[in-house]
């Protein structure tokens, strides 16, 4: 990130306006989003959860808007799609809920990254880690073709992801494409 220079109240509005923009983030800003807007809905979230929206929320920025939402790579490892800074940061809480508060973003994210994790939070919010799970390691999807095609650990494309999701958001319902496409 660019240096950014405060003079007076006008240099902090530019450095917010700088912050604020939908450039990709860290995955673990996402995340920690995600986390806080599953807490203020009173919703449990263990880090398997954490991961599968974390890797929904980029599968639908590069969907919808055509650019990563962060700048980490994506792996397919056995359980699943895999940020590996997301997993360090919460993998000791394994299935437990996550009960230390989430960071929100408002500052950090810009407002169509916001608005696809929230799309993406509110749509997944019912899913448990093995439904969400499901949807993300079917066969055909970035994970299940990477993983089985190049093996374990294998960084899967971001063209990929986008190209999958373009489809499926294509084949989807009108009630579904709403909810998918923000």
């Amino acid at each position: 990130m660019e240096r950014i220079a405060h003079s007076g109240t006008r240099g902090y509005q530019t450095a917010a306006q700088q912050l604020m923009t939908d450039a990709p983030v860290p995955a673990i800003l996402v995340a920690e989003h995600i986390l806080h807007l599953r807490q203020r809905a009173g919703v449990e979230t263990n880090f398997a959860d954490l991961l599968g929206l974390t890797y929904l929320a980029h599968a639908l920025t590069l969907s919808c808007h055509g650019e990563p939402l962060f700048v980490d790579n994506v792996e397919a490892w056995a359980p699943g799609p895999s940020i590996p800074a997301v997993y360090g940061s919460f993998q000791h809480h394994r299935m437990n809920p996550i009960r230390r508060p989430g960071t929100p973003g408002d500052m950090l994210l810009g407002p169509k990254a916001r608005a696809v994790i929230s799309a993406v939070e509110d749509t997944y919010r019912e899913d448990d880690w093995r439904t969400l799970t499901g949807r993300i390691t079917a066969p055909g999807a970035p994970w299940y073709n990477t993983f089985f095609g190049l093996g374990e650990g294998s960084v899967i494309p971001n063209e990929a992801i986008r190209i999958y999701y373009d489809a499926l958001i294509a084949s989807a319902g009108a009630e579904e494409q709403s909810a998918l496409a923000h």
